[in-house]
């Protein structure tokens, strides 16, 4: 995945072992909550920025307490989407 944009905050999307989209690489400091919507950051030329992503779904400590593992919820049914194409304006 992108980077992507949690209240200005630059994370990183993967999947699990469990093909959960997670975020791992987060500090106890980072002001994140439930419900907090998911956007494309726009940090790289392969997607515009502020295009949803999802939402986030669960927010657990991770092994050592010392920091957060984020869940996020995907906005669209991922199986229903056939085309996908990004736009970019020049202007």
């Amino acid at each position: 995945m992108d980077i992507n944009s949690i209240n200005n905050i630059n994370l990183i999307l993967e999947y699990d072992h469990n093909n959960n989209l997670v975020v791992n690489q987060l500090d106890n400091f980072d002001l994140i909550n439930i419900g907090d919507a998911v956007l494309t950051s726009g940090l790289t030329d392969k997607y515009p920025s502020g295009i949803v992503i999802g939402y986030v779904s669960r927010i657990e400590e991770n092994t050592y307490g010392t920091g957060k593992i984020l869940y996020i919820s995907l906005y669209y049914d991922i199986n229903s989407i056939r085309y996908v194409s990004f736009l970019k304006r020049l202007v």
